[in-house]
């Protein structure tokens, strides 16, 4: 039986690959959180993780999304998102990264570090940035959410 790769077990779980042009416009505001999970096909770790993320992905109960990006076929664009180990597990609400998580993780870790980070989530309606005369946007309840892992 041949080992399937971790992009595979995260496809065969309902995860579509972020890729291509739609990685190169990443982050984009969405209209619900999203958690991307970048894994190497070559990466012991990341094979562990995979099964873990996918399940992770069933309990979000339409909370969030989740999305896989394969490292290798996009250098440029992992390096310019701050990917510097994986597997990593990344948060984006309204176009911004909210909370990051890197290693392996078991599932109550993952189900605790999403948790976290969707609480810190901003709210997906209305507008990226507060209207005039609302609080200022000044970042401090992005990068560095909840979980433990490397922060922004």
């Amino acid at each position: 039986m041949a080992v399937r790769t971790p992009c595979e077990i995260l496809s065969e779980a309902g995860l579509r690959a972020l890729a291509g042009q739609e990685l190169q416009a990443w982050p984009k505001p969405a209209e619900r959180p999203v958690f991307v999970a970048f894994v190497a096909e070559w990466c012991e770790v990341s094979l562990a993780a995979a099964p873990r993320i996918a399940s992770l992905a069933s309990s979000l109960d339409g909370r969030a999304e989740l999305l896989h990006v394969d490292v290798d076929r996009a250098a440029f664009d992992t390096e310019r998102l701050g990917v510097r180990s994986v597997p990593t597990l990344v948060l984006y609400a309204r176009g911004r990264e909210v909370a990051r998580r890197v290693g392996l993780a078991d599932e109550a870790e993952l189900a605790r570090f999403a948790a976290g980070a969707l609480a810190e989530a901003p709210a997906a309606a209305g507008p990226a940035c507060a209207p005039a005369g609302g609080p200022a946007d000044d970042g401090s309840a992005a990068p560095g959410g909840a979980g433990s892992g490397d922060r922004k």
